[in-house]
């Protein structure tokens, strides 16, 4: 009877480590994935924010060009009128001289 509760007693002692050595094991393949769960975490929001300042990189770049096409267009309108002036004045010149003669 000794030996059948000391054979037993083995039996338990295996079977609570093999269970101690899985959950061991378990809380390693946790702490893993854990870990790899925040550096893909991390890694998203890099990439978000790397995401959003490509498109505000984008916006500026626009509004800038904009910008810069409104005033070459408004440059443009003001030599326009000032050409026209003059050429208004050059006209009125010609006829005050062709009714002069």
């Amino acid at each position: 009877a000794e030996r059948k509760e000391q054979h037993l007693q083995n039996i338990a002692t295996k079977s609570q480590d093999k269970l101690e050595k899985v959950s061991e094991n378990r809380y390693e393949q946790y702490k893993e994935v854990r870990s790899m769960r925040k550096k893909i975490d991390e890694k998203l929001s890099l990439a978000a924010e790397r995401k959003e300042q490509h498109l505000q990189n984008i916006a500026t770049k626009s509004q800038d060009k904009l910008e810069k096409v409104s005033e070459n267009r408004y440059e443009q309108y003001k030599e326009v009128r000032s050409m026209r002036k003059k050429i208004d004045e050059k006209l009125s010149l010609a006829a005050e001289r062709k009714e002069q003669h």
